[in-house]
């Protein structure tokens, strides 16, 4: 007996049972006898040649797929699969939806598939046109996360949880995004405080000052969040002087640290609201330009902070494609052109940076 009789055999059973099918169904679908069907999956025969594209159809899979049938696909092949379809979104938003979709239907149990794409959408929502758009990647991107967080793999469940919240507050639910996150354990001590103490009693130095290192960028990135939520805190009650001290801590840490630029680009963020609310020109044009440049060196790749204190750090510099830096300008010309900027309209220096971002577009 071959072994694409047995692997055709097996697939179609698997494929019947995970979806919820009887023989009796398929075999009406396909016209042939249940008992045909009942050889098949017991390898006794295989379908004819001409009904494979007519059993794909009912399963919603390639006949490829229907021939060599795998619930998962590897580390490797996943992210293969996933560039694949990030290309497809180059051409047409629908296109890369229908692409992911497609994926999904193929593997529909891949917990690490779906955080992958459910990744991916994250990343490709600036390109979404319109509400319907949107909404779709949004729909999408929930079916996905509800399938990787129910992974065996507890980096993928965790990281899934993540996306899931943040999911919730581009959904508008912020509700749901703060039932995840008031469930997530939050521990007294961080165990790797007391891991470095252990790699240097090791003498496992190169370790130690390696997460040393990611001990400090983490508690300053978080103290940059926070100074950025007291500094919009307290521009909401009026606050402006208090938010401008938040505004000059978070400056000091960017520059005193070396922080990358996505870690400053939130800093940069609260200090355009600050300016935009205290009507003054000059200040508002000079967040405007730190805040473009942010943008600029964040596009480009050179997120990696220069800096002795992360130098032991492995960074992972994202790219863009042409359709996403485009996205990106369209939303930074997009902050860069409300009301608040009225005062600026003749100003020469606006006028070109206005024009170095559409020229980027």
């Amino acid at each position: 007996m071959g072994s694409e009789q047995l692997s055709i055999g097996q697939n179609i059973a698997a494929l019947r049972r995970r979806q919820g099918v009887t023989q009796e169904q398929l075999a009406s679908a396909v016209g042939v006898s249940a008992s045909a069907v009942s050889k098949w999956e017991s390898s006794q025969s295989c379908p004819d040649i001409a009904l494979l594209a007519p059993l794909a159809r009912f399963f919603g899979v390639s006949v490829d797929l229907l021939l060599s049938y795998a619930e998962h696909l590897s580390p490797t092949e996943v992210l293969a699969l996933e560039e694949r379809c990030a290309a497809v979104f180059e051409g047409e938003f629908s296109a890369g939806l229908a692409a992911c979709r497609a994926a999904l239907r193929e593997y529909p149990r891949d917990s690490y598939l779906a955080f992958r794409l459910a990744g991916l959408l994250l990343g490709k929502a600036v390109l979404a046109e319109g509400e319907e758009e949107t909404q779709a990647l949004l729909d999408l991107q929930r079916q996905l996360l509800d399938l990787a967080v129910q992974s065996d793999d507890p980096q993928v469940r965790q990281g899934a949880q993540t996306l899931l919240i943040s999911h919730y507050v581009a959904a508008g639910r912020p509700e749901k995004a703060e039932e995840l996150l008031s469930a997530i354990p939050v521990p007294d001590v961080d165990p790797r405080l007391l891991l470095v103490s252990l790699y240097r009693m090791q003498g496992r130095t190169d370790e130690a000052e390696k997460l040393a290192q990611r001990l400090l960028y983490d508690q300053l990135s978080g103290a940059v969040t926070g100074l950025s939520g007291l500094a919009h805190s307290a521009l909401g009650r009026g606050d402006a002087a208090f938010a401008a001290r938040c505004c000059e801590a978070m400056d000091t840490l960017c520059s005193c640290f070396g922080l990358p630029a996505n870690t400053r680009h939130s800093a940069l963020l609260t200090r355009l609201r600050l300016t935009s609310e205290a009507g003054d020109p000059e200040a508002l044009l000079a967040a405007a330009q730190q805040l473009a440049e942010s943008y600029r060196a964040i596009l480009s790749g050179a997120a990696a902070p220069d800096s002795p204190f992360f130098d032991r750090l492995e960074w992972k510099i994202s790219t863009f494609t042409p359709k996403e830096r485009q996205g990106q300008a369209v939303f930074l010309r997009t902050l860069l052109t409300g009301t608040a900027f009225e005062p600026l309209k003749d100003d020469p220096r606006y006028t070109a940076l206005l024009a170095q971002i559409d020229a980027a577009d």
